[in-house]
């Protein structure tokens, strides 16, 4: 019994801070995509979806704080006390439901915002396509709803632990994703050979030359650019092998000449 007590008193802990981790979640995604547009119109936008988020995501910590008095009845059964059980269902399924709602707009939100960007149509699709990830975060969302009559079942009083296993796991993918998503767009630069070549990082491209391959953004020796840098090199030791020949010719031969020929013989 005090085993479980104390699993249910840290569960209780978690769901206090899972709001939290939602809204900053979706607030990092909101302000990604406030950096994309231009237009006032869909700042506000974003601005009033943000707010929303912070105003349910307190109200649900404070519902919690308050579903029972003392407070130590959430986890603890054998405390005598009072519990609001249809306030706590409720302000759970309206959470829930907006969360869901908002992960749905954010996915589909940088579709219009990316179509009028200045670039490429493949950087188009991948913007898009890594932003709107968030449809899977919105189906966890909804998926965890639909398990939220968990947290009054009949099997839930019997075994707690046992009887939110399915909210719990749901609750976690819903928040992993969220994160997932909000991270993707920034590791576009480890993908990018230019970027491991302007910290440093050249171990990869010497090698690929000195074996005769490719560079790493994939133009090769066979570049125009280095093509041109070999010519004017051979073309400097042209000069330098005929002005040496010249020299010793004329008995007055520069200290280059008489490294490469040789002391002159009497």
């Amino acid at each position: 019994m005090e085993r479980t007590i104390y699993a249910m008193k840290l569960v209780w802990m978690a769901f206090q801070f899972t709001p939290t981790a939602e809204a900053t979640g979706k607030i990092s995604v909101a302000f990604l995509l406030m950096r994309i547009t231009t237009s006032k119109k869909l700042k506000w936008f974003f601005y009033i979806l943000i707010g929303i988020n912070i105003g349910i995501n307190i109200g649900m910590m404070f519902s919690i704080l308050m579903t029972c008095w003392p407070v130590r009845m959430l986890w603890d059964p054998r405390v005598q006390g009072h519990c609001n059980i249809f306030q706590r269902n409720v302000m759970t399924y309206f959470q829930g439901g907006s969360a869901a709602i908002t992960d749905l707009i954010l996915a589909i939100a940088p579709i219009p915002l990316l179509w009028n960007v200045k670039t490429s149509k493949k950087t188009k699709w991948l913007l898009c396509g890594l932003l709107s990830i968030g449809l899977f975060t919105a189906g966890a969302g909804f998926t965890r709803i639909g398990f939220s009559y968990q947290t009054y079942s009949a099997e839930t009083q019997m075994d707690p632990t046992w009887g939110l296993m399915d909210f719990i796991i749901w609750k976690c993918v819903e928040l992993s994703l969220s994160v997932i998503v909000g991270c993707l767009p920034t590791l576009r630069p480890l993908f990018d050979g230019r970027s491991w070549t302007r910290i440093g990082y050249t171990g990869a491209s010497n090698s690929k030359k000195h074996s005769g391959g490719a560079s790493p953004n994939g133009s090769g020796l066979s570049s125009s650019k280095e093509k041109m840098q070999i010519h004017k090199s051979n073309e400097i030791q042209m000069q330098w092998s005929e002005r040496s020949l010249s020299g010793s010719r004329d008995g007055t031969s520069t200290h280059m000449t008489s490294t490469v020929h040789g002391p002159e013989q009497v």
